[in-house]
């Protein structure tokens, strides 16, 4: 068997495999990656691994740790458009490439949530079926410089797109809760424009470039060990207590009550709401009565599952049980345990957080729950019926343990120039 594997393409909703195939026909193209894909690909031979999609939420993303131990074993790694965006900004010092003007934002700190690039397509037919924030910034972007748009009417269509979850988010929406007078053109004019796409498109581009002008390119990044790839969960080293001496039972709760006031909760909660597929309908249909359909499959399936958190919410013992049984399967339980015992102990040397800091422990938490302002989420807290003090709490605790961070950072550099 030859040990020259063609590049393996990670792709979905960002862009077709018809238009993928028309830059790199050579490519194996599979679909978005989950977490373990990246090393089963390279631990079969791959030199060459493009990622652009990736699975959200439903499933366990390739984590940074897969990059890096890819990237470390030899493999030509490249991110763009999507998840593939992310993760290069992320790794780009431990040698992963980067393609693409979301890759270069991500990486200069312009985009700060996964949100930014996610969004709801067809399992089936990887088709999107809502629309990025990312795309609607840089769609609106371009019509303020094609004089289409007004930087007001741009302002009020990205607050309005942002404000809306990420899963219900698409065009006619957004068009509909701004409620300026747009036209026909200026609407057709912002719905053509996919920067996830451009960017995917530039990343197939660059990598049949690299082939074209290296032909022994795929040889030189063959494997440098053929020992086998270990997770990360189950290779790290577990802590002697875990718990830190405090009761399991008290332990589940107030963890999932951290978890949840900082919106991690959302990287697990999938598994637990489970059960709805957007499947693609039967028949044939006009593309009118397809997009139509597919909005009211959207519309159901986060019907559904708003229904199924707030149940599983409504016994808050129940949920914490339930949590705590995910980050058991999924090998996280001491990873998240560990950072929030960070948070507390680094909040509880630090009483107070300048307005800047406090501002910044609001953002991060905002970004982890999809939200734009703390009104929206104290708005949701509200619907679920849970204590905003909860929330409250978590931001100072946040806020705290970043100062201390911030302190402790800045008293090491001043010994190190003492010194």
């Amino acid at each position: 068997m030859s040990r020259i594997k063609p590049p393996v393409v990670f792709l979905g909703p960002s862009i077709s495999k018809a238009e993928a195939q028309a830059v790199l026909p050579e490519a194996d193209y599979r679909p978005p990656a989950e977490r373990g894909d990246l090393y089963r690909a390279r631990f079969l031979g791959a030199s060459i691994l493009v990622l652009i999609d990736g699975v959200f939420l439903e499933r366990y993303a390739p984590s940074p740790r897969e990059m890096v131990d890819v990237v470390r074993d030899g493999a030509l790694v490249l991110g763009a458009g999507s998840l593939g965006a992310l993760r290069a900004a992320e790794c780009w010092p431990v040698g992963m490439q980067g393609a693409g003007l979301i890759y270069r934002l991500f990486r200069a700190h312009r985009l700060h949530s996964d949100e930014e690039v996610a969004l709801i397509y067809d399992a089936k037919a990887h088709r999107p079926l809502t629309v990025p924030l990312v795309n609607v910034r840089f769609a609106t972007h371009r019509a303020v410089r094609e004089g289409l748009l007004t930087p007001t009417e741009r302002n009020a269509i990205v607050e309005t797109a942002a404000a809306i979850f990420y899963d219900e988010r698409t065009w006619p929406g957004i068009f509909a809760a701004t409620r300026l007078e747009l036209g026909a053109e200026r609407r057709r004019f912002l719905e053509a424009i996919d920067l996830k796409k451009i960017d995917a498109l530039r990343a197939l581009t660059t990598v049949a470039r690299w082939l074209e002008r290296d032909a022994s390119l795929t040889e030189k990044h063959l494997r440098r060990s053929q020992a086998p790839f270990v997770f990360a969960e189950n290779a790290r080293e577990a802590a002697a207590d875990p718990l830190a001496g405090i009761s399991a039972p008290l332990q589940r709760h107030e963890l999932a009550r951290w978890l949840l006031t900082s919106g991690r909760f959302r990287r697990y909660i999938a598994p637990l709401v489970a059960g709805q597929t957007l499947a693609t309908p039967g028949g044939s249909m006009s593309e009118e009565e397809g997009l139509r359909a597919d909005l009211g499959r959207v519309s159901r399936a986060r019907t559904r599952r708003t229904a199924s958190l707030k149940a599983l919410l409504a016994n808050f013992d129940e949920f914490a049980g339930n949590l705590w049984a995910e980050l058991m399967l999924g090998g996280e339980r001491d990873a998240e345990l560990f950072r929030w015992h960070a948070v507390r102990q680094m909040a509880e040397q630090e009483c107070s957080a300048c307005p800047l800091v406090e501002h910044g422990a609001e953002l991060e938490i905002l970004a982890e729950h999809g939200f734009s302002t703390w009104d929206e989420l104290e708005a949701w807290a509200a619907a679920h019926d849970l204590p905003r003090e909860w929330f409250r709490n978590t931001r100072t605790q946040t806020a705290s343990a970043r100062q201390y961070a911030r302190n402790s950072f800045a008293a090491r550099c001043c010994l190190g120039g003492e010194g």
